[in-house]
Protein backbone atom coordinates (compact mmCIF):
# COMPACT_ATOMS: atom_id res chain seq x y z
CA UNK A 1 0.00 0.00 0.00
CA UNK A 2 1.20 3.40 -0.67
CA UNK A 3 -0.20 4.82 2.64
CA UNK A 4 2.22 4.64 5.55
CA UNK A 5 0.98 2.90 8.83
CA UNK A 6 -0.17 6.14 10.18
CA UNK A 7 -1.82 7.58 7.39
CA UNK A 8 -4.21 4.96 7.29
CA UNK A 9 -5.38 6.25 10.77
CA UNK A 10 -5.20 9.81 10.07
CA UNK A 11 -7.63 8.49 6.77
CA UNK A 12 -10.01 6.52 9.95
CA UNK A 13 -10.06 10.26 11.77
CA UNK A 14 -10.77 12.40 8.11
CA UNK A 15 -13.56 10.04 7.22
CA UNK A 16 -15.23 9.94 10.89
CA UNK A 17 -14.46 13.90 11.26
CA UNK A 18 -14.56 15.34 7.38
CA UNK A 19 -16.66 18.31 7.43
CA UNK A 20 -15.17 19.24 10.71
CA UNK A 21 -11.20 18.82 9.36
CA UNK A 22 -12.06 20.19 6.52
CA UNK A 23 -13.66 23.55 7.90
CA UNK A 24 -11.16 23.64 10.62
CA UNK A 25 -8.18 22.98 7.85
CA UNK A 26 -9.71 26.23 6.02
CA UNK A 27 -9.71 28.44 8.35
CA UNK A 28 -6.04 27.58 9.35
CA UNK A 29 -6.81 26.61 12.62
CA UNK A 30 -9.02 23.67 14.94
CA UNK A 31 -8.78 20.60 17.65
CA UNK A 32 -8.70 18.23 14.25
CA UNK A 33 -6.19 20.06 13.55
CA UNK A 34 -4.06 19.14 16.64
CA UNK A 35 -5.48 15.47 16.51
CA UNK A 36 -4.54 14.83 13.19
CA UNK A 37 -1.06 16.89 13.50
CA UNK A 38 -0.51 14.32 16.28
CA UNK A 39 -1.44 10.91 14.42
CA UNK A 40 0.88 11.86 11.52
CA UNK A 41 3.54 12.42 14.39
CA UNK A 42 4.09 16.13 13.11
CA UNK A 43 5.64 18.36 16.04
CA UNK A 44 4.63 21.97 14.43
CA UNK A 45 0.95 22.21 14.99
CA UNK A 46 1.20 25.56 13.74
CA UNK A 47 3.15 24.66 10.25
CA UNK A 48 1.22 21.26 9.52
CA UNK A 49 -2.02 23.52 10.18
CA UNK A 50 -1.01 26.39 7.55
CA UNK A 51 0.32 23.67 5.19
CA UNK A 52 -3.13 22.20 5.71
CA UNK A 53 -4.72 25.61 4.79
CA UNK A 54 -2.45 26.85 2.05
CA UNK A 55 -2.62 23.31 -0.07
CA UNK A 56 -6.67 23.09 1.23
CA UNK A 57 -8.19 23.30 -2.78
CA UNK A 58 -5.61 20.74 -3.89
CA UNK A 59 -6.27 18.33 -0.63
CA UNK A 60 -9.85 18.48 -0.11
CA UNK A 61 -10.83 18.46 -3.80
CA UNK A 62 -14.66 17.25 -3.43
CA UNK A 63 -13.84 13.93 -5.21
CA UNK A 64 -11.61 13.32 -2.82
CA UNK A 65 -12.23 10.42 -0.46
CA UNK A 66 -10.15 9.82 2.90
CA UNK A 67 -7.64 7.96 1.46
CA UNK A 68 -6.83 10.37 -1.71
CA UNK A 69 -7.24 13.32 1.19
CA UNK A 70 -4.28 11.34 3.47
CA UNK A 71 -2.21 11.19 0.31
CA UNK A 72 -2.34 14.74 -0.61
CA UNK A 73 -1.68 15.78 3.51
CA UNK A 74 1.35 13.30 2.85
CA UNK A 75 2.48 14.74 -0.40
CA UNK A 76 2.15 18.26 0.45
CA UNK A 77 4.53 17.10 4.01
CA UNK A 78 6.90 15.49 1.70
CA UNK A 79 6.99 19.22 -0.67
CA UNK A 80 8.11 21.21 2.57
CA UNK A 81 11.27 20.41 3.75
CA UNK A 82 10.80 22.71 6.83
CA UNK A 83 7.51 20.44 7.71
CA UNK A 84 8.94 16.99 6.99
CA UNK A 85 11.23 17.76 9.36
CA UNK A 86 9.62 17.63 12.10
CA UNK A 87 6.63 14.79 11.18
CA UNK A 88 7.64 11.35 11.57
CA UNK A 89 5.98 9.88 8.53
CA UNK A 90 7.18 6.45 8.42
CA UNK A 91 6.17 3.27 7.20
Amino acid sequence: CDIPGMGHQAAAFIEVNREIVSKDAARGQGETMGSLASILNCQDEAAFTQNLQQNYEVIFAVENNSYDVTRKILSTIEANPALKATCGIDG
